[in-house]
């Protein structure tokens, strides 16, 4: 089934992906895979360690689970606006003032200005999505490669983003660039209001056609927004919470929420209210399915699944 369905191809390769990086902690970040282990209640010493760690993270791991938390902070962290992001707004909107107090720049002005920010950091998510996705494919071809030929993995062999980003691995860069959005278009919005209830400039016949065909600009822009951060923003927030950009807010999600959940006793595991076993799994993955516009899509392969031999397609 696998074989046929792409999707669920993807799925899997990325699954696979986080589990082998898990395994690499090992030399890269020795205390992240020391927590791990005593998570997963492994002891080290053993022959056999690294075969029960992979067993154990593929029995207990789940993707579609820690992939949809994590979309569901990020999204949720861009609605309420973050202290540093007002105090980001409130330290241009000064300087904006200042600006026009001092070199007569209004603050329509600075609006391309502003624009080719958030252009800039758009077209970011775009490259950073697009390369995650096609790398982590690779790096598996890779990894078969090697083990074909014999030779032990070296650092050259690493992709180019988990040499040169490593940051990504002590910041979560993806909520900074998200945040760093959220001041430009909170700026926009307000060149936006301030362009459809300036009443002088609309009654004026010499600045009539400007904010006419500045308003349509704005409401060009705005519409074509709507339609790509619903489907950008979340695609983001899922590539950026795999390896190499695990962050130290992916591995709260990781160990509180999954890892730390799923080895507890037998009874724990238990959900409350004599809820069903997979109730709460289901109810993020269709969280995160309605936030990708493909609820109707999901509920289908849900359909097939109960239908068919008990793959698991999510």
């Amino acid at each position: 089934l696998a074989l046929s369905d792409p999707d669920l191809r993807k799925h899997l390769a990325w699954r696979d992906h986080f589990i082998r990086h898990m395994l690499d902690w090992e030399d890269d970040r020795p205390e992240l895979f020391k927590k791990a282990l005593k998570d997963l209640r492994l002891d080290r010493e053993a022959s056999d360690f690294r075969e029960k760690f992979r067993a154990a993270v593929d029995a207990q791991f789940s993707l579609s689970a820690y992939l949809s938390l994590n979309v569901e902070n990020g999204v949720v962290d861009s609605i309420h606006i973050n202290r540093a992001t007002w105090l980001g707004i409130i330290f241009l909107m000064a300087l904006f003032a200042i600006l026009h107090r001092y070199a007569k720049v209004g603050i329509l002005q600075l609006q391309p200005v502003v624009l080719g920010v958030s252009c800039i950091l758009l077209l970011l998510m775009v490259i950073v999505s697009k390369v995650q996705r096609r790398q982590i494919p690779n790096a598996r071809t890779n990894e078969v490669n090697q083990g074909l030929q014999g030779t032990p993995e070296l650092e050259q062999t690493k992709t180019c983003s988990e040499q040169m980003l490593t940051i990504h691995e002590r910041v979560s860069s993806e909520r900074t660039l998200l945040r760093t959005l959220q001041v430009c278009l909170f700026l926009l919005s307000y060149g936006f209001a301030r362009t459809l209830v300036d009443y002088s400039d609309w009654k004026n016949d010499d600045t009539f056609l400007t904010t006419l065909l500045t308003a349509l600009a704005f409401t060009l822009l705005f519409l074509v927004l709507g339609f790509s951060l619903p489907k950008l923003v979340p695609e983001f927030l899922a590539v950026t919470a795999l390896p190499p950009f695990v962050d130290p807010m992916n591995l709260e999600v990781l160990f509180s929420r999954l890892l730390g959940d799923h080895v507890d006793t037998p009874e724990s595991l238990q959900p409350p209210h004599g809820g069903k076993p997979d109730e709460d799994c289901y109810d993020m993955v269709s969280s995160l399915a309605n936030i990708l516009g493909v609820r109707s899509k999901f509920d289908q392969r849900l359909s097939r699944c109960d239908k068919g031999d008990g793959v698991d397609y999510l």
